[in-house]
């Protein structure tokens, strides 16, 4: 059989052209030829030509009506077109294709279906009606990709693809979004802002919104002190009271909770209640969010992870990055396990602690498409090494992943868990955790992913035999500053997205020329057109973490064949339905200045989106709105009115350079930038 082996991109090609030893050849009694995309070299066609009948391509390409929403996805044919810049990339596949028996799709293969998509993208647009096959490889080294292909399946129907229905659902829902697009920037306009695009999406309005009500919160905190009695012994371990709404005990000065003190918590003795050896196992590998917040902390910006991790994968250094995996295979177990003592050597463990080598229930997995993030079987020379082929950034990656990993191969951690109280005021406790043995700790200590601070830090000392009551001082928690760290523990914890997403996302709202949000001092700050969008789209279900998950969860159900993949874009028009008189009131307060923004938000307005004055008549029972200037030219009634008939007209204008002249022409429907409209069209220069 002669198949035509499709790869995601050129890296990934160049890859398996060493795994197989050339970009043709035979492998396992076929004949075989690589061929690669770049992505997604296919796109769905514009809202207005997805659609034949001419009062639905005015609906679908008007960016100035809101009665145009919400959209009915049933509208739609849902046609896609190669990019113009990828067509060499289409027709080279396409050439390749007329003398294959079959396609095999060698895509990344995630959990999200991305891979499933962009193939079965390319083999529908070349009406492909023989066999295709799917290879599921974990990884692009020989023994992993020739393995792959020697169990590829057979998917000839995509229909019966799940992961494949589900990205299509997504892709289609995301489609959707546009209309809240569309539906932002026009209410922001029409508030009086020059903005470009008020760009959302399910996950975009999340980290908007969190950064949004995160600075809110802080501009609205108001500090309350309060004063309480507690006690430390004396090996300074702190014992206290858990505080509950009446409780009585809490002061708002210091002078009464000194005299709550001296009338009645005098010294005392520490009485121990339990003495328990605890152990503790390793953690589960990082994953591309925690790994992005450990180095969000040293200042380097996702996209730079991103692409820095991505780059290291391709040349075998490390696994998969875009894996959501938590745990990895035995066979990915023991294909590493003999490199241990070279990848501790690099990072700077000593390897006498790698003495726990039979893996952990918690940490292995039957089956996972490529594993949890982990070092590649390629073991670089040293840190130094990768630091001058991938700089600074590389090395703390590696450095990072590679712990992460050996981390598996320690003991456990072992510490004396003690808890005590004050002898004769037994509501006041405390805990103690004194290490014994810190095995894996030593080499990793996942304490570093936090995204916030304790009240108070464990003391490794054991209790004492003493203690004495002082004047506590705290304060009601400040609501944290949005730190990177911050936004993506958030989307963790709520589990929006995979971490690969979570992580490309916030790059796309927080980095370039046009991004909504900046970094300032460690801590995200909405730009300018940041704090616009985020306020139109505040209290929207789009922006609503419980929403994005919601959807998510629909999609693996997709996934699974319990829901229909076009049910996906159908919830669109429910979100719309319920999120545009929210918009509409948001804007309102914009307009009005009841908004909480930003003084400099004003900047925008000044330079306010101006509409040029329209005129409008109507064809087949639609309203169709034109400018009623052209080349400074402003139409009299009369022309106006032969515009609207259909006719020509002629009148002089001035061109830029202040010369007269004379143009004739007629009201046309016109495209540009995508974007289709009505107005006059030169015909002839007199």
């Amino acid at each position: 059989m002669k198949l035509l082996i499709l790869a995601e991109k050129a890296s990934a090609m160049n890859n398996f052209k060493d795994d197989l030893g050339g970009l043709s050849g035979e492998f396992n009694g076929n004949h075989y030829q690589l061929v690669r995309s770049q992505g997604h070299i296919m796109q769905l066609k514009s809202p207005d030509k997805q659609v034949t009948n001419d009062r639905l391509v005015e609906k679908y390409a008007d960016w100035h009506s809101l009665a145009n929403f919400p959209w009915n996805p049933q509208d739609f044919k849902w046609e896609k077109e190669v990019v113009s810049k990828y067509r060499k990339v289409f027709n080279n596949i396409k050439a390749k294709s007329k003398n294959a028996d079959a396609i095999v799709i060698a895509t990344d293969n995630d959990s999200t279906g991305e891979g499933d998509l962009l193939a079965w993208e390319i083999i529908n647009a070349l009406g492909w009606h023989k066999k295709v096959f799917r290879e599921y490889h974990s990884d692009e080294t020989k023994a992993g990709f020739t393995k792959a292909l020697r169990n590829m399946e057979d998917v000839s129907d995509q229909m019966k693809q799940g992961v494949y229905l589900k990205a299509r659902g997504r892709q289609r829902f995301d489609f959707m979004s546009m209309q809240l697009v569309r539906i932002a920037t026009i209410l922001a306009r029409e508030a009086g802002y020059n903005v470009k695009v008020m760009n959302g999406g399910r996950l975009k309005s999340v980290i908007m919104d969190t950064t949004y009500n995160q600075w809110i919160a802080r501009k609205n905190y108001v500090k309350k002190p309060y004063f309480e009695v507690r006690y430390r012994d004396d090996h300074g371990n702190v014992l206290k009271r858990t505080f509950k709404d009446g409780d009585k005990w809490r002061w708002p000065s210091e002078m009464l909770a000194n005299n709550d003190l001296r009338q009645n918590y005098g010294p005392d003795t520490v009485t121990v209640d339990s003495k328990k050896l605890m152990r503790q196992a390793p953690p589960a590998l990082l994953t591309l969010t925690q790994l992005a917040i450990l180095l969000s902390k040293k200042g380097y910006k996702n996209g730079a992870i991103m692409n820095t991790y991505q780059t290291m994968y391709q040349d075998h250094y490390l696994s998969y990055p875009r894996t959501d995996d938590t745990k990895i295979t035995m066979d990915q177990y023991n294909e590493l396990l003999p490199l241990k003592d070279k990848i501790a050597n690099v990072v700077g463990v000593d390897t006498k602690l790698l003495t726990h080598l039979k893996p952990r229930a918690k940490h292995i997995v039957k089956a996972a498409p490529h594993g949890a993030n982990r070092p590649g079987l390629k073991v670089p020379s040293s840190l130094g090494m990768l630091e001058k082929k991938y700089g600074k950034l590389g090395a703390l990656i590696y450095e990072a992943v590679a712990k992460s990993y050996l981390a598996m191969l320690c003991e456990d951690y072992v510490y004396e868990h003690q808890k005590a109280y004050v002898t004769n005021h037994k509501d006041f406790v405390g805990t103690v955790n004194i290490p014994k043995q810190l095995n894996y700790k030593a080499v990793f200590d996942e304490n570093a992913l936090r995204t916030k601070k304790k009240d108070e830090e464990e003391n490794s000392k054991s209790f004492g035999t003493n203690a004495s009551g002082f004047i506590y001082q705290g304060v009601n928690p400040k609501p944290q500053k949005p730190t990177p760290a911050f936004i993506l523990g958030f989307l963790k914890r709520h589990n929006i997205g995979t971490p690969a997403t979570q992580v490309t996302t916030l790059a796309a709202v927080a980095e370039g020329q046009h991004s909504l949000l900046k970094e300032k001092r460690g801590a995200y700050e909405l730009t300018n057109a940041g704090w616009i969008d985020a306020y139109i789209y505040h209290g929207t279900m789009i922006a609503s973490p419980n929403t994005t998950k919601q959807v998510f969860d629909l999609m693996d159900k997709v996934a699974t064949f319990d829901l229909n993949t076009n049910q996906i874009p159908l919830l669109m028009t429910q979100i719309v339905n319920h999120d545009l008189p929210i918009m509409k009131s948001n804007a309102k307060k914009l307009k009005d200045g009841q908004a909480p923004i930003m003084e400099d938000v004003e900047d925008l307005k000044a330079k306010a989106f101006k509409k040029k004055p329209q005129a409008s008549f109507e064809k087949e029972g639609r309203e169709i709105k034109f400018n009623k200037e052209w080349g400074g030219h402003t139409f009299t009634p009369a022309e106006i009115a032969d515009l609207a008939a259909g006719a020509m007209i002629t009148f002089e204008f001035k061109k830029k350079n202040g010369e007269k002249a004379k143009v004739q022409g007629a009201l046309a429907k016109q495209t540009y930038k995508k974007h289709s409209f009505w107005g006059f069209k030169p015909m002839k220069w007199l």
